[in-house]
Parts: structure tokens; sequence; C-alpha cells
């Protein structure tokens, strides 16, 4: 059978204790600095992954309006681009506009003038036949005063007739 003795027992509990008390030194504190030391590093890669992510949604946001304000400034450009280059058909269209009114201007003088130039040529021949008339008709007996008379009568009655 078992025999319990106390001061057996007495020298167990103190070699429990005494190695309780080792272990708790020598492997327990040990062993729990190293796990708070890998917490503590863990938890710091963990802040600062939460840091990078905050930068990075950040710098996400920012980078999302420059991308907004880019395309607003694009569609600014474009509009601007065609005001311009409807402002130029404008003023390219009044240009022309313009020298076609003073090519037409110019035509209407030059035909003018021409018109009033053959006037005097036809004028000037009329008068020539109407004293070559005259002189037939007059004969040999009209003189250089009577010759001018009968002109000056034949351009006052065309000139009163236009």
């Amino acid at each position: 059978m078992i025999k319990l003795e106390v001061w057996n027992m007495v020298f167990t509990v103190v070699n429990l204790l005494v190695f309780f008390l080792l272990v708790r030194r020598f492997l327990f504190k040990p062993v729990l600095d190293i796990i708070a030391a890998r917490e503590l590093a863990l938890q710091t890669r963990v802040d600062n992954a939460e840091k990078k992510l905050e930068e990075a949604n950040s710098l996400h946001e920012q980078y999302e309006k420059e991308l907004e304000n880019a395309k607003e400034d694009g569609m600014r450009i474009v509009t601007e681009a065609k005001d311009k280059a409807h402002n130029e058909y404008d003023r390219i269209v009044k240009d022309a506009q313009e020298k076609a009114s003073e090519i037409v201007r110019d035509a209407q003088v030059l035909a003018k003038n021409e018109k009033e130039r053959s006037l005097q040529e036809a004028q000037s021949e009329i008068t020539s036949l109407a004293v070559e008339a005259a002189a037939r008709i007059v004969g040999a007996h009209s003189n250089a005063t009577l010759d001018n008379e009968l002109y000056n009568q034949f351009l006052t009655k065309v000139g009163e007739n236009n």
C-alpha cells in the first residue's frame, strides 16, 4: 500500500512550488515577453498598413478628382476650340461676302462706265453720220459754222431724250 508521509508530501509540494517559480521565472516570463514583443510588432505593422491604406484611399480620391477636373478641362478646351472655329468660320464667310460685294460693285461701275463710253461712241458716230447726211443734203454750200450749229442742235436733242 501506499504510505502517506507528511514530510514527503511537504517536500513534494515545496519542490513543485520551486519548480513552478523557476519555470515561471526562466520560461514563462521570457516566452510571454517574446509574445508581447511579437504582438506589438504585429500591431505596429497593422497600424502602418491601415495608415498606408488610408493614404492610398486619399490618393485615389485625389486622383479621381484630378481626373474629373481633367475631363472638365478637356470639355472646356474642346468647347472653346469649337467656338473659335465657329467665329473664324463666320469671319471668313463675312470677308468672302464683302469681297463678293466689292467685286459686284466694281463690275457694276465698270459696266456703267462701259455703257457710257459706248453711248459716247454711238453719239459721236451718230453725230458724224448726221453731219455727213446734212452735208449731203445741203450740198457743197455748207460751211463750218453751219456744221457746228447742226451738231450742237443734234447733241441737245439727243441729250434731252436720254
